[in-house]
């Protein structure tokens, strides 16, 4: 594993420096694991081991198309008049059949080639002279057709013209889409061996949250939006999750954290709020006071709270929990905590841009990249980002066709910019990302992330 970084001294970074750190902390604690799961099961998840193929694909010659077999010599010989054999359908054998440079055989797609048998015509190409003609355009065996010239290998699907065995099928590291699976399938094989899924707590509350959703919340209290939005985006980026809820009592957080790195042993873990410099911050109380529990089986090895000059997300922390073994050996294992602002937009916007990239290199998945959009601003609008900070405005994406072909990517920011106006970042499709110390304008190109 990756040795462990340094982490800051000082109180703000930015947050280029911030995202590394994240994930640097991540990768070099975090221990990649992997499970044998059914094939059919297996869609979206990472491939942990190399595959060869076991046979070759197709593993025997068959017909491209619906139509006739002929011999080498007799797609190309000049008398084009054949006489018609014995039919040759999907899932025959078609190996005992006589050989002849004038029979041509009726063959369905996918029906192996009979043995001497190197090109297909298709029926549409064919001339019946005599004989009767089927439904499907076939004539009636014993008939005669006139067939055009074809050159050798004409519409067959020769043996390993897909993969031949021995070939790699798939490296370890791949993501598993429903066409692997599809290959995997004609291959024979049932199952499969993955990486498995990153073991991710997400913890929210405080004691303003209330977990009743059949009431009204009472004066004071907000329903939790940040634990289900959490769940959601870490659930689809292929984590397996365990939301708890908190309220503002640090011994409480203290022992939920023990007890849930004790017991499901989760390879990191994210909180939401209870970070800044109020009197209430029962996260940044809690983690800073298990930095003192030397005889604790679980403590805070280090801890860094401060900036990230950001807007929305400023207030970050990042922070390392060391578990001893009660095992003769006394082993340890660290486990992450990337502690999030608690404004529901500020979580958002922190998990895009901070959480999504590490946890992608976990999963072996592959992080949305920020692209360039043009602004679609008002006639005389300007924006710029508050000063030293990197701004991530919601903004609403259109790609526009024009008349040379060419597409352009149109962003129209949100003229607001709370930190709380969560249903206005539901509209939004993506974040648009306003650098320090640049006024932008109509027609200028930014950088987005998508949602």
């Amino acid at each position: 594993m990756n040795p462990l970084p340094t982490f800051p001294r000082q109180s703000t970074v930015s947050p280029t420096d911030y995202r590394h750190l994240v994930e640097a902390t991540l990768t070099a604690t975090v221990q990649h694991r992997s499970e044998k799961l059914p094939l059919v099961e297996t869609s979206g998840k990472v491939l942990a081991q190399d595959l060869r193929a076991l046979r070759s694909v197709p593993h025997f010659a068959n017909s491209q198309m619906d139509g006739y077999a002929l011999t080498a010599l007799g797609a190309a010989r000049e008398d084009r008049t054949f006489i018609v054999g014995a039919d040759v359908p999907a899932g025959s054998d078609a190996q005992d059949l006589p050989i002849r440079d004038d029979i041509a055989y009726p063959i369905m797609t996918g029906a192996p080639l009979p043995a001497g048998y190197d090109a297909v015509v298709p029926v549409e190409r064919s001339r019946i002279l005599t004989g009767e003609q089927d439904a499907a355009g076939f004539a009636q065996r014993g008939g005669q057709i006139d067939l055009p010239r074809a050159d050798f290998g004409d519409f067959v699907r020769r043996v390993g013209e897909d993969i031949k065995a021995g070939e790699l099928l798939a490296a370890a590291g791949s993501p598993i889409t429903p066409a692997l699976i599809g290959a995997l399938a004609s291959q024979g094989i049932g199952s499969l061996r993955v990486r498995s899924s990153p073991k991710v707590v997400l913890i929210t509350g405080g004691d303003e949250i209330t977990l009743d959703t059949e009431a009204a919340p009472e004066t004071g209290k907000i329903l939790d939006a940040n634990g289900p939005m959490l769940c959601a985006l870490a659930g689809a980026d292929g984590a397996e999750t365990q939301r708890v809820a908190i309220g503002d009592s640090v011994e409480q957080l203290v022992g939920v954290l023990t007890r849930l790195v004790l017991t499901w042993c989760p390879d990191f873990m994210i909180t939401s709020g209870g970070i800044s410099h109020g009197k209430y911050e029962v996260v940044r109380l809690a983690l800073t006071a298990m930095m003192g529990t030397k005889d604790a089986r679980v403590q805070a090895e280090r801890t860094w709270f401060g900036h990230v000059s950001q807007q929305p997300g400023g207030p970050q922390g990042l922070s390392l929990l060391r578990a001893t073994s009660q095992e003769q050996d006394g082993g340890a294992h660290l486990v992450p905590v990337i502690s999030l602002p608690g404004n529901p937009v500020s979580t958002l916007v922190s998990y895009v841009e901070l959480v999504r990239p590490a946890l992608a290199q976990l999963t072996g998945r592959v992080a949305p990249q920020p692209r360039h959009g043009v602004l679609a601003l008002a006639e005389g609008e300007a924006l710029e980002a508050p000063d030293g900070k990197t701004q991530y405005r919601r903004a609403r994406l259109e790609r526009v066709f024009e008349s040379d072909g060419t597409v352009r990517t149109l962003l129209t920011p949100d003229p607001l910019t709370g930190s709380h106006l969560l249903h206005r970042a539901a509209t939004a499709q993506v974040l648009v990302q306003l650098d320090p110390g640049i006024t932008y304008r109509r027609g200028d190109v930014a950088f987005y992330l998508p949602l």
